[in-house]
């Protein structure tokens, strides 16, 4: 079962990444990654985990997401041929956070 768990992560993961990339508005002097997707074993729900620069940008690009969250999960239901298809939900994702700030603490030491 955890193997088609995480088939379903990656494919979910990589058809997010493509709608938010044609369907949402993020403006041009922000970075968003989608890190990973995490679903339920029943299928029901999928966590999608983003990061997101500059840091001060990533509660907008939250909301924004959360707030388009319907057109996302309906193109998502077009695009995947599976039941049932997982209902999102965004967070974003801590341990990029703290990835980066222990990558700019070494970037400063050199």
């Amino acid at each position: 079962m955890s193997d088609r768990i995480d088939k379903v992560n990656e494919l979910v993961r990589q058809e997010v990444g493509k709608i938010i990339l044609k369907e949402v508005d993020i403006p041009s002097n922000v970075l968003l990654t989608i890190t990973k997707a995490v679903t339920l074993p029943n299928l029901k729900e999928s966590t999608i985990y983003i990061s997101v620069l500059p840091k001060n940008k990533d509660r907008d690009i939250l909301k924004e997401l959360e707030l388009g969250v319907y057109n996302i999960q309906k193109s998502l239901n077009r695009k995947l041929h599976m039941k049932p298809v997982p209902k999102l939900k965004f967070k974003i994702d801590k341990q990029a956070n703290a990835e980066q700030k222990v990558y700019e603490l070494l970037a400063k030491d050199k």
